[in-house]
C-alpha cells in the first residue's frame, strides 16, 4: 500500500523509485513470529513440509492497480515483475494501464529463456537477467556454471580470461540487463571492461549445444499446482 511504499522510500532516503517490481508472480504471507523475520532466506520460500510461508490468493493484477496507482502520484518512474512467465505477462498486458516495462529472470547460457525474451521483447518489455554466471541460492560453488569443466573449457578455449567473463559478455550479446553482484574490487574492475556482444558465431553455436545438453536452473521452482511453474 502508499503507507508502506512511502515507509520504503524513506529507509532508502529518496522520493521515488525509478524502478518497482512485483518480485513473484505469486502473493504469500509475510512473517510474524519473530524467529521467522530474522530468518526470512528460508521463510519466504514456499515449502509447506517445512513451515515456510504460506501462499495466499491475491490476484496479480490486484497488486499491479496498487503499483500503477504510484506511479499516477510520482513515486515511481517504471513497474515491472519479476520470474513471470509468458503467460502470466500476457495475462496482465490485458489488463494493466501501464505495461511492464521489464521482467527480471535468471538467464545465463544454460538457462537461454529464449521464448520468454522474444516473447516480452515483441510487447517492448526488456528482460532482466538475475543468476548470469549460473550461481545462485542453494547452489554449491563446485555445481554453479561457471565451474562446471566443460563449460570452462569452452572458455579457455576461446580464449576468455574466465569462464565468468564468458557469460557476461553472452549475456550482453542477447540484449539482457545483466545484473551481476560482486564486492570483490578487482572483479567489479574486470566486469566493466567486458565487451558489450561480439562473440564469434563459432563460439555462440557451442554455448547453444551446452545449453540445450546441459540446462540448469540455479534458483530452483517448487510447484505452486501440478501444472503452473513457479516462475519463469
Amino acid at each position: 500500500n502508499t503507507i508502506q511504499y512511502r515507509v520504503t522510500i524513506a529507509d532508502l532516503k529518496c522520493d521515488y523509485l525509478d524502478l518497482l517490481l512485483i518480485h513473484w508472480p505469486v502473493a504469500w504471507e509475510n512473517p510474524t513470529k519473530a524467529e521467522d523475520i530474522a530468518n526470512q532466506t528460508e521463510f519466504f520460500f514456499v515449502d509447506p513440509a517445512t513451515g515456510g510461508s504460506k501462499v495466499v490468493n491475491i490476484p496479480i493484477i490486484d497488486t499491479w492497480k496498487a503499483m500503477e496507482a504510484l506511479v499516477d502520484e510520482g513515486l515511481v518512474k517504471d513497474i515491472g515483475v519479476s520470474n513471470f512467465t509468458i503467460e502470466e505477462v500476457d495475462s496482465l498486458l490485458t489488463q494493466c494501464r501501464y505495461k511492464p516495462v521489464a521482467n527480471q529472470v535468471e538467464a545465463h547460457p544454460a538457462l537461454p529463456q529464449d521464448a520468454l525474451q522474444s516473447f516480452c521483447e515483441s510487447k517492448g518489455i526488456k528482460l532482466m537477467a538475475y543468476c548470469p554466471l549460473g550461481l545462485g541460492m542453494g547452489t554449491n560453488m563446485s555445481e554453479g556454471l561457471i565451474y562446471v569443466p566443460a563449460f570452462v573449457k569452452i572458455a579457455t578455449d576461446n580464449g576468455f580470461k574466465s569462464a565468468a567473463a564468458l557469460c557476461l559478455q553472452w549475456s550482453s550479446q542477447k540484449g539482457f540487463i545483466c545484473l551481476c553482484k560482486s564486492v570483490t574490487p578487482s572483479r567489479i574492475a574486470e566486469n566493466s571492461k567486458i565487451p558489450f556482444g561480439g562473440l564469434s558465431e563459432e563460439v555462440l553455436k557451442q554455448l547453444k549445444a551446452y545449453g540445450e545438453a546441459n540446462p540448469l536452473r540455479v534458483c530452483n521452482p517448487v510447484l505452486r499446482d501440478t501444472t503452473a511453474p513457479f516462475f519463469a
